[in-house]
């Protein structure tokens, strides 16, 4: 993904040695991320700064050139979709079961096909994997690549609750991200709430993440 992107939105991979694991990456200066941006006292726009990351890493040029095990969006989404109920069910039941099957019926809805030529993703967007470069521009590290609908793009921006966790903020994200990217807003939603939802049943973060599924769902 990072080979993919050639330092347009992310990092740039200057070299990487396979055998070994490795990766060299350019270093972004000042490295502070946008989580840690936020506690300052002017802090920036989280959602102008995660619209433009998002703008330059959702190209379908870079959808073709990904090497190595790039998972189709497609697979994951039938994936979360095998393991909600499951996942439910061994966490104690956390919420409605009306949510899972909301969940699933937005996963159903999604699988009919994307409307747009799939890009190459970051599945893992949030404040954290954020960093200011001062030379080149806010910066992604750590991607978590998939290849399929650009209408999930803001999914992880929308559950990235370091940026505001409120109804508020979290729907001001998704409006903002879909207008930003030319998005179906609904098909956004959708995306975020079978993400937020899969996310919360592994995440040490559970209730803030089911919050904003409870939001989602009315908005």
């Amino acid at each position: 993904a990072l080979a993919a992107w050639a330092g347009d939105g992310a990092v740039p991979l200057l070299r990487r040695d396979a055998a070994r694991g490795a990766l060299l990456l350019g270093r972004a200066v000042p490295g502070r991320t946008l989580a840690q941006a936020m506690a300052a006292a002017t802090p920036p726009d989280p959602i102008a700064v995660s619209g433009e990351v998002l703008r330059r890493l959702s190209r379908p040029g870079a959808a073709a050139r990904p090497r190595g095990d790039v998972p189709p969006l497609a697979a994951l989404a039938r994936r979360w979709a095998g393991a909600l109920p499951r996942d439910w069910a061994r966490t104690g039941r956390p919420c409605p079961s009306a949510w899972i099957d909301a969940a699933l019926s937005a996963l159903e809805v999604l699988s009919a096909g994307a409307p747009s030529p799939p890009v190459l993703l970051h599945l893992d967007l949030h404040g954290g994997n954020l960093v200011e470069d001062r030379r080149h521009g806010w910066r992604a590290i750590d991607p978590m690549p998939a290849l399929g609908d650009p209408a999930f793009a803001p999914a992880p921006v929308v559950r990235a609750f370091e940026h505001g966790h409120s109804r508020s903020a979290a729907i001001r994200r998704l409006d903002r991200s879909a207008e930003a990217l030319n998005l179906d807003r609904e098909r956004a939603r959708l995306w975020s709430l079978a993400q937020t939802l899969a996310w919360a049943m592994r995440s040490d973060w559970r209730d803030r993440h089911l919050q904003t599924v409870g939001w989602l769902l009315e908005a």
